[in-house]
């Protein structure tokens, strides 16, 4: 039985140490920086949305959750945190994989994945192994469309294919790169486009000669890894 936590910051903090996790832990689980929990936890804002998820991922009632009070069916003894609380384990490669198995992810994730560094001991998907040499950080992307798909030519992309890429690997006029990207009144989001540079102009170039705004000028966007393969299911 615990006491009455005043606050949501209290709840947050009393839950996520008592169930043994991290701040990148608990991050990862709902989709956003350890900076962003290590806020709510001293006080900052946190959406609707959010709290039910830590709700969800603690397995505690929501009311209790939202307002620190005993749901009115329950005993004394009410404890908020019950045994089995929703936490998705980090996954792990095969014990004999010799450091060639990577992490596969979403393209949307990859921007928080290389520039939130504590999330990388918390990758909960797959593993793919990479057949190139590459540095502790690299990591698989699936293709999604055909902005990178260029008929009849050497260098195409289809949608499924794999590409490998290496943040450590540095980029120049020419590598194909994911880079970070920010659509107007949208959250940042990645692409995976061709670099170029003119100067001291960066550009990004969708190889589909086709597609709409085949070329557009990149200016504080991370490039987040260049591209030092792909891998293609027969």
């Amino acid at each position: 039985m615990v006491d009455k936590l005043n606050t949501l910051a209290e709840r947050i903090k009393f839950l996520r140490k008592k169930s043994g996790l991290s701040l990148a832990a608990v991050a990862k689980q709902l989709e956003v920086s350890p900076q962003a929990v290590h806020k709510w936890e001293n006080g900052g804002n946190i959406d609707g949305v959010r709290t039910m998820a830590l709700a969800e991922l603690f397995n505690v009632n929501a009311s209790w959750m939202l307002f620190g009070d005993k749901p009115e069916d329950e005993e004394s003894g009410f404890e908020p945190l019950k045994t089995s609380f929703k936490y998705v384990p980090p996954s792990i490669p095969a014990p004999d994989d010799s450091g060639t198995f990577v992490p596969l992810l979403e393209l949307k994730k990859v921007r928080d994945w290389v520039l939130e560094t504590g999330l990388r001991n918390y990758h909960t998907g797959e593993w793919v192994a990479c057949p190139a040499p590459h540095g502790q950080s690299a990591f698989a992307v699936r293709v999604e469309g055909v902005s990178m798909e260029k008929a009849g030519d050497r260098v195409s992309y289809s949608p499924g294919d794999i590409i490998f890429v290496d943040p450590e690997k540095p980029p120049v006029s020419g590598s194909r790169v994911i880079v970070a990207w920010s659509p107007a009144d949208s959250e940042w989001t990645s692409l995976f486009r061709e670099l170029i540079v003119e100067g001291d102009i960066r550009y990004i170039r969708a190889l589909n000669p086709t597609w709409p705004d085949q070329i557009a000028r990149i200016y504080e966007n991370p490039v987040l890894g260049t591209v030092i393969g792909k891998w293609v299911q027969e």
